[in-house]
């Protein structure tokens, strides 16, 4: 009886076979529920829980599968406006790349026209400042020019036929100067700046009367170029071989072109010499040096 009892005091474990107590609502050996709520609670835990936590898996996986596509969809948005983007940047290169190559070409061809401009504003500032020297060099010749005309200074004259029978002097210089030199010259050839002037220094004599030695020595002494000249004038009707040395000596020597325009006409009338031009100084001594003796013996001594 006792082993009976014993028995019927015991049970297997619904789940390990353990022997446990009839009373025990939990195995002590695998801690697993005994009687019908045990059983739905085991029923629970072995079938809805692994449910639950398929349904979990599945919805993670659809969720996964959801920010994937999602994913995906924003990838290929993304490399839809990269894509944009990338052109846009691509256009906006090529157009700064042309908008550089026109700026450079209309740079280069306004730098072309700048120094077109600069070249030829230095053409018209060389030919300026050669106009200026030209003006410049015409202003000083017309001064030397109009002293001589004016002051009737032989040493101005000489000065711009010096200048003009220079070999070095180009052409345009020589035709300025050829025109002052005939500007001068043409001051002289056919007017008189004494022609009111008489000698009546002598009273009760008429200068035709003044005997030649005096007029002579009026002519190379006289500081007055007015009373030279008139004794140029009147000598050229004294045909004496000292008067002829005379007006050569003042030829040779006189500063004033009136008086020495008049002592060139009274030796030509004595030595009948025939002068090219006004002042032809220069070829009366050349003529002289072959000719003064055939004149001295032409002409007569009066004392």
């Amino acid at each position: 009886m006792a082993d009976n009892n014993i028995v019927t005091n015991t049970k297997k474990c619904k789940s390990c076979d353990s022997e446990i107590s009839n009373l025990a609502k939990v195995c002590h050996f695998c801690k697993t529920p005994q009687g019908f709520k045990n059983k739905l609670y085991n029923f629970l835990l072995s079938y809805t829980i692994p449910i639950i936590l398929s349904i979990i898996s599945i919805f993670q996986l659809s969720l996964s599968k959801l920010n994937y596509e999602e994913s995906k969809q924003k990838r290929i948005d993304a490399d839809i406006i990269y894509n944009k983007a990338d052109n846009v940047l691509k256009e906006s290169l090529q157009k700064a790349e042309n908008l550089e190559k026109d700026v450079n070409s209309k740079m280069s061809s306004s730098s072309e026209k700048i120094n077109n401009i600069l070249n030829d504003l230095d053409n018209l500032k060389d030919s300026f400042a050669k106009e200026i020297d030209i003006v410049k060099t015409r202003n000083g010749i017309m001064s030397i020019s109009d002293d001589a005309i004016a002051n009737m200074n032989k040493k101005s004259y000489d000065t711009i036929k010096t200048m003009y029978d220079n070999e070095h002097a180009n052409n345009e210089l020589k035709t300025m100067l050829l025109s002052e030199v005939v500007r001068i010259k043409n001051s002289f050839i056919n007017s008189t700046r004494i022609a009111n002037f008489k000698l009546n220094f002598i009273d009760n004599v008429d200068e035709k009367d003044i005997v030649s030695h005096i007029l002579t020595t009026l002519l190379l002494n006289d500081k007055n170029w007015q009373v030279r000249a008139r004794s140029a004038m009147i000598l050229a009707s004294r045909k004496d071989i000292k008067v002829a040395y005379s007006l050569y000596n003042c030829i040779e020597n006189e500063n004033n072109l009136e008086v020495l325009r008049n002592c060139i006409k009274s030796f030509s009338s004595l030595t009948d010499y025939k002068p090219n031009d006004v002042f032809d100084n220069e070829l009366i001594i050349e003529w002289w040096a072959k000719n003064e003796e055939s004149v001295a013996n032409k002409l007569k001594i009066n004392n």
